[in-house]
């Protein structure tokens, strides 16, 4: 038998089969065993889905002290094998042995995935676990469970079988014959846009009478900060959709992996709540990023679109991880339904194809983008914005547009102050227009008036309302471009306010410091140390000395702090007191604004009171529900 020699596979695999000696060709082999075959064990065997878990079962549980699996292995010839697992992902840390031999460790992302078909239940993923050397007979396994790891998501396990083999054995999924080394990871241009349906509705309903306003935000880290993806974007969409009314905001910082991102998100991110979020970010695969990606699900009702990591220029070691890291953007994006481009994929077919270095990519040499590098993500991101006749119209359990030239359940009025027509509804004096709904968030779309009307959320004025509060991002960390305060943590009882930090005491690199802090309506709040957490004297502020971001000055940038600086934030209401008409509108203009958003699902009660200085009028609301509760 002509035996295959070690492979790593690029482009489309993720991982090393094997590596194959000449001596083994007389005596070619592959052994596979199902893991719930076991001789004796204490961890549950449970079915798993029949058409992609081999045998239809496996064992699967929570980790726990103690558990364990031992198997029977005969080897007919022996030799030197290369040892692989099928189990869910990398989840659970284990260890393994044959006989009396030396344990090895399985952990964290470093592992080589080398097969990976989603489940219901999660990714089953090859694993190769290396190499042992057995001689002809029988032999024992074991398998123990290790509950001291560092990475969160290892409290669950699950093992589906096991192989031997040193005849270049090519996991093809439930195949016990193994089969051709063949990509695992498919691009099907047939599911671009999947996962982008209101966006491409309100890009594909603009016209000459109708500019439809699209909010994009952008964030993540540097490769968005640094870029000009979001101009990229901004053009191909202009110049698709010339009267598509698209505002853009970038908000990304540069080196916030998700571990910090995650705590800037909630100044950043959630209080925005865009119609597209387009998203890129490095590291959190502890279950940080996953953080991000439920926040944006939990408070916003965003479509998505994301990426697998760029080529860039590390090293191996690296690229292992950002292999390893870019099945796990996979896995989430498809759990909490983002639009997916395989970037990582693509970017290391271009090499193959056009035999051109990485670096001609990057801007240094390492992992930014150039103009080039720029332009070739934005060829794989853009194909992403198409109608796809396949797309869930699952978004409009999320957000429902009502007419308001008509009447409807969740709007009451009285006929003698308010007029319908077919352009919406006018007030024709000073009665209240109330609103029942469910949702975070409210926009009305107004009609040419010169009017003003005061708006109630729960009978209160919003800005009053601590649910409608939200923290700013601070001053910059001086010397720096991230912010000086990660997150402000609010209270109970927090008002519109601005908030002054006026830092002294400060050490060049910035391990200690010393601080007061002033509020524009509650004065003299107290003061603070560093690696102590701070607690404002009303209550209404509070924030962890791990969120003060000084001490990256000197490390990331070798610059020295000043000894005193002032640093500055303001907490705001997200929602709108005031509602002023538009005036008159040119042809196609669409007056769309958010009056309401909050950080509660409902129910509430919106009114808008007319103040008789003019007519009101409005020709839809659109409530906005991430509960699907609209």
């Amino acid at each position: 038998m002509k035996i295959s020699p070690a492979i790593r596979f690029s482009g489309l695999l993720l991982s090393l089969v094997g590596l194959l000696f000449a001596e083994n060709a007389l005596h070619a082999e592959t052994i596979w065993w199902e893991a719930e075959a076991a001789k004796d064990t204490n961890m549950p065997v449970k079915a798993g889905d029949p058409t992609l878990i081999s045998g239809g079962q496996w064992l699967d549980g929570e980790v726990k002290e103690g558990l364990y699996a031992d198997y029977n292995v005969n080897v007919a010839q022996g030799g030197h094998f290369t040892f692989l697992a099928r189990r869910l992902w990398l989840h659970g840390a284990f260890r393994w042995r044959f006989d009396d031999g030396a344990w090895v460790n399985v952990e964290g992302l470093n592992q080589d995935i080398v097969d990976q078909v989603t489940t219901k239940e999660g990714p089953a993923c090859w694993i190769d676990l290396g190499y042992v050397t057995l001689k002809p007979g029988p032999h024992t396994l074991r398998i123990e469970l290790v509950t001291q790891t560092t990475y969160q998501f290892n409290h669950l396990f699950a093992f589906d079988c096991f192989v031997l083999s040193n005849e270049g054995f090519a996991p093809l999924g439930i195949n016990p014959a193994g089969g051709p080394h063949r990509p695992e990871i498919k691009i099907n241009e047939a599911d671009f846009g999947k996962f982008l349906p209101r966006t491409m509705a309100l890009l594909e309903s603009s016209g000459p009478d109708h500019h439809t306003p699209l909010h994009i935000l952008f964030y993540g880290q540097s490769i968005i900060a640094n870029s000009a993806i979001d101009q990229e974007i901004l053009k191909y969409l202009h110049g698709k959709y010339p009267y598509a009314d698209i505002k853009i905001k970038k908000v990304a910082i540069g080196g916030y992996e998700a571990p910090r991102l995650r705590k800037t998100a909630w100044q950043d991110l959630y209080p925005e709540n865009p119609d597209l979020l387009v998203f890129h970010d490095y590291g959190g695969e502890n279950g940080e990023l996953e953080e991000i990606y439920r926040g944006i699900r939990s408070n916003l009702t965003t479509e998505v679109l994301t990426w697998t990591h760029h080529v860039d220029n590390f090293g191996s070691g690296i690229d292992k991880q950002r292999d390893a890291s870019s099945i796990i953007l996979r896995s989430l994006a498809a759990k909490y339904g983002f639009e997916l481009a395989d970037v990582r994929v693509l970017w290391k077919d271009y090499l193959k194809e056009t035999h051109l270095p990485r670096t001609d990519f990057l801007i240094d040499k390492m992992i930014h983008l150039n103009p080039k590098g720029t332009d070739l993500l934005a060829s794989f991101l853009l194909p992403h914005f198409r109608v796809n006749p396949d797309a869930s119209t699952d978004w409009k359990k999320h957000i429902t547009t009502i007419p308001l030239s008509a009447s409807a359940k969740e709007v009451t009025f009285d006929p003698g102050a308010w007029t319908t027509s077919s352009q919406g509804v006018v007030s024709s004096g000073t009665a209240p227009l109330k609103i029942e709904l469910f949702g975070n968030r409210v926009d009305l779309t107004g009609v040419s008036g010169t009017g003003s009307a005061k708006i109630l959320l729960d009978g209160q004025t919003p800005s009053t309302e601590p649910d409608t509060l939200a923290a700013s991002r601070s001053d910059k960390a001086p010397g720096s471009w991230w912010p000086a305060i990660s997150l402000v943590q609010l209270g109970k009882n927090t008002i519109v306010e601005k908030y002054t930090l006026n830092f002294h005491g400060v050490k060049p690199d910035g391990s200690s410091y010393a601080f007061t802090v002033q509020g524009s309506v509650s004065g003299d709040e107290g003061a603070g140390t560093s690696g102590v957490d701070f607690v404002s004297k009303s209550g209404r502020i509070s924030i962890k000395a791990e969120d003060i971001a000084l001490s990256t000055v000197k490390k990331t940038l070798k610059k020295d702090l000043p000894a005193q600086f002032t640093i500055n934030f303001e907490v705001h209401s997200m929602s709108e007191d005031l509602w002023k008409s538009p005036g008159a509108l040119p042809p196609g203009t669409v007056s769309q604004r958010t009056v309401i958003r909050c950080w509660t699902d409902g129910p509430h009660t919106l009114e808008i009171i007319p103040n008789n200085d003019g007519p009101v009028g409005f020709s839809e609301l659109t409530i906005f529900s991430p509960l699907g509760r609209g």
